[in-house]
């Protein structure tokens, strides 16, 4: 009951992981004097000759190694499903697009901050670490995004596709017009 509350609660904190943090948790190991305490606790547990003070830090091992359990499994699905964005990756990305915000037509220097490579379908919902599936993006447009795939439309209020760059192409400046207004609203003004 409680790995599965633990499971739940760290599914979010856990998608967030980066590669070198992934990786150093699925690293993780208990030492040797530890694991021998653990296997005299474990002994004196089912022989019931714990004291109170050994019990308590008994317990409190086995948290935290159900958490570091659940968060090493949470990595190791990270690194299976990443084929680690390398630089020549990024490097594509930004060539394709650019140097232009894909969702927004926005030029990077226009903008201080830089542009995002962004999961167009995100890994949480099955999306990958493709060329394919990458785009660059500005900050305003990564973040309103998020990690939606779809969202209510303004005028029609019916669930809509978002812009998929892959699949859609701005044919008019309208278009454009719209998805600045919906997409990312404080770049409407630079139309």
């Amino acid at each position: 009951m409680a790995a599965r509350c633990w499971t739940k609660c760290l599914s979010r904190s856990a998608a967030s992981l980066g590669l070198k943090t992934a990786r150093a948790l699925a690293a993780l190991r208990v030492g040797g004097r530890m694991q021998a305490r653990v296997e005299k606790w474990r002994k004196k547990c089912n022989e019931g000759r714990l004291t109170a003070s050994e019990r308590a830090e008994y317990e409190a091992y086995i948290q935290a190694s159900t958490l570091i359990g659940i968060l090493q499994a949470k990595a190791r699905r990270i690194l299976s499903q990443s084929c680690l964005m390398d630089a020549r990756l990024r490097q594509l990305v930004r060539r394709r697009a650019n140097n232009c915000c894909e969702y927004c037509a926005l030029r990077q220097e226009q903008e201080p901050l830089p542009f995002h490579i962004e999961h167009v379908t995100p890994r949480q919902h099955g999306g990958k670490d493709s060329a394919e599936n990458l785009a660059l993006a500005c900050h305003h447009c990564n973040l309103h995004k998020g990690t939606n795939l779809s969202g209510l439309d303004p005028k029609t209020e019916k669930l809509t596709r978002l812009f998929h760059p892959r699949l859609d192409d701005w044919t008019s400046i309208s278009q454009i017009a719209a998805a600045r207004l919906s997409v990312c609203p404080r770049l409407a003004e630079r139309l």
